[in-house]
Parts: structure tokens; C-alpha cells; sequence
């Protein structure tokens, strides 16, 4: 969606989606420039497989920018894999905030389960519950999330399955996290 100001996108089931070959990175939802104040919930999101080297797997991605103000809940987001050997990179995100000027975006009640293996040999390849792009995003806030991250990346060694990424080390001042399950062994 995209210039779509209010959008809801309710009780849909993205599924069963495996790219083998091409130049694309898979998307579930896509909120696009102009897609302020919408509304994901409800959702059901698996199955989705990109079998390319450097091409990525998203279910639900926030591209909105300032005044996003997203409300994102009760979703259902498993079965996502980017997995394909090679020297580019391969992610998976269950929830990616891709803009480095989020602002207003909410988080309830969410549930996401990865798995697999992922044989890339680039250290920047990582499969992540939720990924914020901005370093300090304004009113980000999560509640009630559950996040369990089990994806084995054999082709690298260090850590690359995290439960919730930012691009800097500590949790930004401005977001509020409160009640959530995050796990990533």
C-alpha cells in the first residue's frame, strides 16, 4: 500500500510463496511513502521462501518514514526463509521498520517463529523478529510481543539470529518495550 493514508489490512493469509531464481525480495505486507495511520492486524504470514542469494525475505515491512504512526498487532508470522549459499548477503525479517525516519509506530501482540539454515558466507546476513532501520526512532513503542528466532546460519560463524535488531548498540531512548518474550538461542 502505498499513499494510502488509513489503510487496514485485516485478517489476510500471505502463504506458500518460494522465489527460486530472479531478482526480488519478498514481501508479505508492504507499507509504501504516504501509507500513514494504518492499521496491521490480524494477519497470518508463512510460508514464504526465497531461494536466490541477496534477495530477501520480509512478511510485514514499514517504508512510511515520519508520521508512520503504524499500529501493528495480533499478527502470526512463521516459516520465513532467505537461505540460498553464496557471498551476498540473505535476511529475514518477521517485522522491518525500514525507515531511518519512523516515527509513531506501535507493536502488540505479535508472534513470530523463525527457523532453518542459512549457508550464506557474508557476516552481515541475520534473520531478526523485528529490525528498526533508525537509529533513534520517535514513539516506538512494543508491547506483548513474542519473538522466538531458532535460524542456524552455517556458512558463517558469529551471531546473525537476533529477536530485535537496531543498528546501534543500545535500545533507543524514545522507544518503550514493556512485556516481551524475545528469544533467540
Amino acid at each position: 500500500a502505498a499513499n494510502s493514508a488509513g489503510v487496514i489490512v485485516e485478517k489476510s493469509r500471505v502463504h506458500d510463496w518460494t522465489q527460486a531464481a530472479g531478482s526480488t525480495d519478498l514481501r508479505g505486507i508492504w507499507l509504501a511513502s504516504g501509507a500513514t495511520n494504518a492499521t496491521v492486524r490480524k494477519n497470518t504470514i508463512n510460508g514464504i521462501y526465497n531461494r536466490a542469494n541477496n534477495w530477501w525475505v520480509y512478511a510485514i515491512e514499514s517504508a512510511v518514514g515520519a508520521g508512520s504512526n503504524l499500529q501493528c498487532s495480533n499478527n502470526m508470522i512463521y516459516a520465513l526463509e532467505s537461505r540460498a549459499a553464496g557471498s551476498s548477503s540473505n535476511y529475514v525479517r518477521g517485522v522491518y521498520s525500514s525507515s531511518s525516519a519512523a516515527s509513531g509506530e506501535q507493536y502488540y501482540y505479535n508472534s513470530i517463529y523463525l527457523y532453518g539454515v542459512d549457508s550464506s558466507t557474508l557476516s552481515s546476513t541475520r534473520s531478526v523478529g523485528f529490525e528498526f532501520t533508525s537509529t533513534a526512532p520517535t514513539n516506538l513503542t512494543m508491547k506483548n510481543n513474542i519473538v522466538h528466532n531458532a535460524t542456524q546460519h552455517v556458512g558463517e560463524s558469529g551471531i546473525h539470529a537476533y529477536a530485535v535488531y537496531f543498528p546501534v548498540a543500545t535500545w533507543p531512548g524514545t522507544a518503550v518495550s514493556n512485556h516481551n518474550d524475545w528469544y533467540a538461542p
